[in-house]
């Protein structure tokens, strides 16, 4: 055998297994990005600090209640959310609260359910707030009332604690 017929050889066998390896990356490739492990979009994610106990999280925030969603109406980058009223610990005493959360979970936004029932820690938007001012994000211990027997537990043991400073939604936990 000649050096010119083993160098062609040797390109064929090169050749052959770029081939392979271009093809391997590609399947692998193909198969990540078909499972969302690849995007050529930006991703946000909600970082959350959750308080430690229902207790510390009811002083921060300007309401807590239990209620059913009633109605959930789009608003700019989020939603309102109404709640019929069952039980409340902390805020005016209200028969209905409405609330404002944002439009995703990427936002730290809640994504509340028609008809469902929730205990809901709320947040006043300002230091002027009322309760026709207030927002829940994903980072507080919002939760079902299904999912919150021990908040309740616990919230139904202190005594009603008392309005403290409104703090703004930055002190929610959401980075």
């Amino acid at each position: 055998m000649g050096p010119s017929v083993m160098k062609n050889q040797l390109r064929k066998k090169s050749k052959g297994r770029f081939q392979r390896l271009a093809a391997v990356l590609l399947l692998t490739f193909g198969v990540m990005s078909a499972d969302g492990m690849v995007s050529n979009r930006r991703a946000y994610g909600c970082s959350c600090i959750q308080s430690e106990s229902a207790s510390v999280e009811r002083d921060r925030v300007a309401a807590v209640f239990a209620g059913t969603v009633s109605r959930i109406t789009s608003v700019n980058n989020g939603y309102e959310v109404s709640f019929v009223v069952s039980e409340q610990w902390k805020g005016e005493t209200a028969d209905t609260i409405q609330i404002q959360t944002a439009d995703n979970s990427a936002a730290c936004g809640y994504n509340f359910e028609l008809g469902e029932s929730y205990l809901v820690y709320a947040y006043a938007n300002d230091v002027a707030a009322n309760l026709s001012d207030l927002s829940v994000g994903l980072c507080g211990r919002t939760s079902l009332v299904a999912n919150a027997e021990e908040d309740i537990a616990e919230l139904n043991e202190g005594s009603v604690a008392p309005r403290v400073e409104v703090e703004s939604d930055a002190a929610s936990g959401c980075r």
